[in-house]
């Protein structure tokens, strides 16, 4: 199971979306080979919604069994083509969780492969992490991140053996932390990261200090 989105479910992409209220995380459900958009395979979003999406983060794979930890290259670094504006800042704000917590990450191309390429085709920001799936890990990646050089990220990928036994524990603990992080920093912020004007990941407020037991994943930290 690729464990995409949340922990143990089949969830992608989010949308964080500004409304009367403030700003609000909406989540669209996606079963495999669907679209997770709300009418159909990789259609546009509805126009109504486009002006008060704020960006989007795509969570699609996070547990691969032969994982690297990788971040969409918003600014166009790695590999020339930069998402809409203010795609840079979310790539900023989870490599800067990564450094944080002493975790090297890779970059990953917007290759129109996932459901964020909706919301990048409309000018919203984009980002997200990314585990691997059919594509083969370099002997540079395995020194980096541990694994199987010449092997597959996912060896299960679209494949019968692609059940709760193909999920590494590690991988999606790992990344489930750093989907946590990005979701509150951007949750609490009134930057305008869509505006782009004097915004970038260390001008936003990191996220709130856990009150009470310190968590990794499911598990409480002693």
């Amino acid at each position: 199971m690729h464990a995409r989105g949340c922990p143990g479910s089949d969830r992608s992409p989010h949308a964080l979306s500004r409304s009367s209220s403030g700003l609000r995380l909406g989540g669209q459900l996606r079963r495999k080979g669907s679209s997770g958009l709300p009418s159909g395979a990789r259609e546009e979003p509805a126009e109504a919604g486009l002006a008060n999406t704020l960006l989007n983060l795509n969570f699609d794979m996070l547990g691969s069994t032969n994982f690297v930890r990788f971040v969409y290259d918003g600014d166009g670094g790695a590999f020339g083509s930069t998402g809409p504006t203010g795609s840079d800042v979310i790539e900023g704000v989870f490599e800067d969780y990564f450094a944080s917590q002493g975790l090297p990450t890779a970059p990953t191309e917007f290759d129109g492969r996932s459901d964020y390429q909706a919301f990048i085709n409309n000018g919203i920001p984009a980002g997200g992490l990314f585990t691997g799936a059919e594509g083969v890990k370099t002997a540079e990646e395995a020194a980096l991140f541990g694994g199987t050089a010449g092997e597959s990220y996912d060896p299960c990928y679209h494949a019968a053996c692609d059940d709760l036994g193909n999920i590494s524990k590690q991988a999606l603990g790992e990344m489930s932390d750093a989907v946590a992080h990005t979701t509150l920093t951007f949750a609490q912020s009134d930057a305008d990261i869509r505006g782009g004007a004097g915004v970038s990941a260390r001008a936003l407020p990191s996220a709130p200090a856990t009150q009470g037991p310190a968590y990794k994943g499911h598990e409480a930290l002693r």
